[in-house]
This record gives structure tokens, sequence and C-alpha cells, in this order.
């Protein structure tokens, strides 16, 4: 009987590959090893987020792309930031600065001061004055925004972000006179809109280098009247502003004293923006 003979079956054979086989292997090598380095990428932009959000900054809202315009300042939150933006993109990603900044001193913006106001001096004034006057001060506020008083039309008056028609309409020019405001117009007018006309009439007020005249006084004083008393910073900077002009006065006259005795009081005490006046006002 013939036997049936088989090849032994050994498990250390090579087994029979295919002849691009390591072609294939290296190939998705590469390709892990990509993917591996976009995971890790983008692992480094989270841990990039998360760094940036440690320290407050998220990403800012959506505003429109392109370059802003930067002859005037932004008039609303959608500008200021679309604004910064641009002026953020036109910075490195890290820049060292080692400029002498003391060099730009002199160039600063008129309105900006370089001390506080505790160093103002405010020529003869009169404490018992200023005392009665807040009082009376307070209480216009308190019976305006508690009695309530008629809202006029706001539609004959300048674009919000008219500036120069807004100074037209408030102080006038050669050829038309001012208008003097009232309260009941006044309060008409939006808490943001009321904080962004009295920073004007500051700004006016030093770029003009004048004198507060009765009229400037006026709107001062009724914008003051019906303003929040929780206000941002920048409306605390307008008001040290207004202090600051008060301090390079010297009224010789007894209507420009008693102008300038208004205005320390509201921004000074009532607003309490001088740290000499502290306390003023619960004596």
């Amino acid at each position: 009987m013939n036997g049936i003979h088989a090849e032994p079956f050994s498990i250390v054979d090579d087994p029979i590959l295919p002849e691009n086989a390591e072609e294939e292997e290296e190939i998705e090598e590469d390709e892990v090893s990509e993917a591996l380095e976009d995971e890790l990428s983008n692992d480094s932009d989270i841990d990039g987020n998360h760094d940036r959000q440690a320290f407050g900054i998220y990403q800012q809202l959506p505003v429109s792309n392109g370059e802003p315009d930067l002859s005037r300042e932004p008039q609303t939150a959608e500008e200021y930031l679309q604004q910064v933006r641009y002026e953020a993109a036109q910075l490195p990603e890290t820049m060292i600065s080692t400029l002498d900044t003391a060099a730009f001193d002199q160039e600063r913006t008129s309105y900006v001061s370089n001390h506080s106001t505790k160093d103002l001096n405010f020529s003869g004034l009169r404490p018992d004055w200023i005392e009665s006057f807040v009082k009376d001060f307070a209480a216009l506020r308190h019976d305006i925004h508690c009695d309530g008083l008629p809202c006029l039309s706001t539609a004959h008056l300048p674009a919000l972000d008219d500036t120069s028609a807004w100074r037209g309409f408030c102080l006038g020019s050669r050829a038309t006179p001012g208008t003097e405001p009232s309260a009941a117009f006044v309060k008409s007018l939006d808490q943001m809109f009321v904080r962004r006309l009295l920073r004007w009439h500051s700004i006016w007020l030093t770029e003009d280098g004048a004198k507060l005249d009765s009229l400037r006084t006026s709107w001062i004083y009724s914008l003051a009247a019906v303003m929040d008393e929780v206000f941002p910073m920048g409306t605390a900077a307008t008001l040290r502003d207004l202090l600051r002009h008060c301090a390079s006065l010297s009224p010789s006259d007894e209507a420009g004293l008693i102008n300038m005795h208004i205005i320390v009081s509201i921004a000074g005490v009532y607003f309490k923006q001088a740290e000499q006046f502290a306390g003023m006002l619960q004596q």
C-alpha cells in the first residue's frame, strides 16, 4: 500500500508577502504620524485658548471686517470692537518695546492730564456755598427721577453721531444762537447719549480754551441732573477733566466764579471725583 507523504508544516517559514508590502507600511506610518501631529496641533490651539481665557480674553463679538473709520471716535460698541480688531491685526504676535515713553509726554492730547485731581487748586472756593448747592442739586435730581417729567420728541434733533451738528445745536455759531437746555429735554435722551454729550461738552470746553459762560454751565448742569449715579470709568474721566479745566481758571467776575463753583460742586463733590472734597456731602 502506497503511503501518502505530506510536507511537514513549519512555523518558522517566511510568509509570502506582496512585493509592495513594505511601501504600504511606510505610507500607513506617515499617515498615522500626520494625524498625530494634527491632533497635537489642535490640542495646542485649545490650550492656547484656555491660556487666553485664564487672563479674561475671549473671542470678540462678530463685527464688520475691513478698515474702520479712524477719523472719528467709535460711537457704538461694534465700532469700538472693529477698531480694536483692526489695530490688533496690524501688530505682530510678540512685540518688545524699548521706547522711552517720556519722549511722548509733550504730544499728549490736551485734555489728558498727567496728575490726579487731588493736586488741583481752585481759586476762590466757598465751602459753605458748595454745601448748600449740593443739597439743592440732590433734591432736584430726586424730584426729576421720582416725580417724572414729560419726555419731548427727539425727531428734530441732529443725528446722534454728528458731533459738529450737536455743537452748533447746543452752543450755537456766529449766525445762530445756542439752545438753552431744559430738564424735560435732557430727560428725553437715553443715558448713553447723556454721558456722550457731557463728554463732548468737556472736550469742546478744552478745545476752545473757553471760560465757563452761562450757556455751557447750563448744559453741563442739566446733563448731570439726569445722569445716573452709577456710570462707567469714561464718565468719571470726563468729570475729572471738567475739574481740571476749572482749576485752570481764575475768574475775576462774580458770574464766572459762580459757574466754576457749580461745576466743582457737581463733578467734585456730588459725583465724588475730587479727593480733597471727600466726605463733604456727608457732613
